[in-house]
């Protein structure tokens, strides 16, 4: 798909993710109109803010009527969701925003294609359903309520499973931003580090993102897993501390695997035609230099 003068709704604009793909698709010529909740934050698109459109969604579906109906979008990148401790909080952003969001769209015959995110989580390495937080179980019941549009109201839908990302400028506290910020004297715990963890970076998810539009289908709802490489934690860490060249100060064993641990994640479908293209080792080497 060209993505010139094309009009773009993308939710979770905001997050590391989101902001990522917002920029690629600005910089491609693109029109770009972001949902943001009242109280986002803007950090991540300091840069680009004068280019995008906001609509600020604060739980009346009339809002997203109003912004579909005049927008005509041709894609919606559905990116948001929650992640906490706060059960509403989580519901309401993987499972009633979206719903609304899809009402949305059928009210106002949006015939374009819709991207949702899912994770890894939901599945155990054997591929089946088996969500290993009620995230995770969220984020399945969703895509339950987009199978319904698809099946009923003939919307062209597309699931990307997303692994492990990672890149520079990720503010997510994440494992490579909880190394980087450690303090020299102080001793991090953490597991045995024999799980296995698929890395992907951000810019190849970007990539993904856009390369799986031209896959849609009316009445199809497509599931396409978006990964890279395998590592085990502690091989991960080994690497990032020879890339910095220095030795970050950690207790393996010191703690026990979460009850939810995944051992080894799922191995899924991959888009085709699309393959990641940085490796570990690059992009450890992109967030070391961006950090000096």
């Amino acid at each position: 798909m060209t993505l010139t003068s094309r009009n773009f709704c993308v939710t979770g604009a905001t997050g590391f993710i989101g902001s990522r793909l917002v920029k690629y698709l600005i910089n491609q010529g693109a029109f770009v109109t972001a949902i943001v909740r009242p109280s986002s934050t803007y950090e991540y698109l300091d840069d680009v803010k004068d280019k995008i459109n906001f609509c600020v969604y604060d739980g009346d579906v009339s809002v997203l009527d109003d912004v579909f109906t005049q927008r005509n979008f041709h894609v919606t990148f559905h990116l948001a969701g929650a992640c906490n401790d706060c059960v509403d909080d989580m519901l309401r952003s993987n499972i009633f925003f979206g719903t609304q969001l899809l009402v949305a769209m059928k009210n106002s015959d949006f015939d374009g294609v819709f991207v949702n995110t899912s994770t890894y989580w939901q599945y155990n390495e054997y591929g089946e359903y088996a969500p290993n937080t009620l995230y995770a179980a969220s984020k399945k019941a969703f895509e339950d309520i987009v199978m319904y549009y698809v099946l009923y109201h003939q919307f062209k839908a597309i699931n990307l499973v997303l692994y492990d990302v990672y890149g520079d400028g990720d503010r997510r506290g994440k494992l490579f931003s909880l190394l980087k910020n450690a303090n020299d004297d102080s001793i991090i715990p953490m597991t045995l580090g024999e799980q296995i963890v698929n890395f992907i970076h951000v810019d190849d998810v970007v990539q993904a993102y856009v390369d799986v539009l031209e896959y849609a289908q009316i009445n199809k709802y497509l599931t396409y897993f978006v990964g890279h490489e395998e590592y085990t934690l502690r091989d991960a860490v080994s690497l990032f501390e020879k890339i910095r060249a220095r030795s970050f100060n950690l207790n393996w064993g010191a703690k026990e695997y979460p009850f939810h641990q995944i051992m080894k994640p799922v191995r899924g479908d991959s888009i085709p035609g699309w393959k990641a293209t940085i490796t570990l080792s690059d992009g450890l080497k992109r967030l070391a230099a961006y950090e000096q």
